[in-house]
């Protein structure tokens, strides 16, 4: 008897051990699936945090790429008011002041590229002081010319220098091409050869031709 209560009491205490084993168990569990509930909400919270900075920098990007297209933009309308302003300048009589600050301007363009296209335009301007030059010397010849008073041989003699209106360095260069300077080919070349053509010595009048060189727009 006294045996059979001892296996009894064993066998109770091995069943308490064994549900204390399993409490502890479940009880460890359960503050592992806390812990990682935890871990799991400050995770998320950080992947929410860096999504946040993520699209603030995706837009501070976004606002600083439309500043730089505007301000690019206005680069370019800047360049092309340059461009208009160089055409402007062969318009009118040669002045070395203008044209300088011209060329200035011209170098100051923000493309690059777009300032290349131009640069038949860039060519003209720094070759307009030499064109302009050759017909101050050309119509200086023909207005002291005194053989163009004679009446039997002055009228041959001015339309001899139509001639020498085109065997100038600019006329070889620019006339009726795509890149030319309006000025010189409207207001001097053309004019000077219809003035050369109706030219009549008999009348008394003296030919004038530098007056098309004068620059009354200062």
């Amino acid at each position: 008897m006294k045996y059979i209560k001892v296996i009894i009491y064993g066998l109770v205490l091995l069943v308490s051990f064994s549900l204390m084993a399993q409490a502890e168990a479940t009880k460890d569990k359960e503050t592992i699936d806390l812990i990682t509930d935890n871990e799991s909400d400050t995770l998320l919270a950080d992947l929410d945090s860096i999504n946040l900075l993520l699209q603030e920098k995706e837009q501070l990007i976004k606002e600083k790429d439309n500043k730089i297209a505007e301000l690019e933009e206005r680069l370019r309308f800047f360049d092309s008011i340059i461009e208009s302003l160089s055409n402007e300048c062969l318009r009118k009589p040669y002045n070395e002041a203008r044209v300088n600050q011209t060329l200035y301007n011209f170098s100051q363009m923000y493309s690059a590229e777009f300032q290349e296209e131009l640069a038949p335009l860039e060519k003209l301007l720094k070759n307009y002081g030499k064109y302009n030059e050759e017909f101050v010397n050309l119509f200086t010849a023909i207005q002291d010319d005194k053989n163009l008073k004679n009446p039997f041989t002055g009228k041959d003699a001015a339309l001899a220098y139509i001639s020498k209106i085109k065997e100038t360095q600019c006329y070889k260069d620019i006339y009726k091409k795509n890149w030319y300077i309006p000025y010189l080919e409207e207001k001097v070349i053309d004019v000077a050869i219809k003035r050369l053509k109706d030219y009549d010595p008999g009348n008394g009048e003296p030919i004038k031709l530098l007056d098309l060189l004068e620059d009354t727009q200062q």
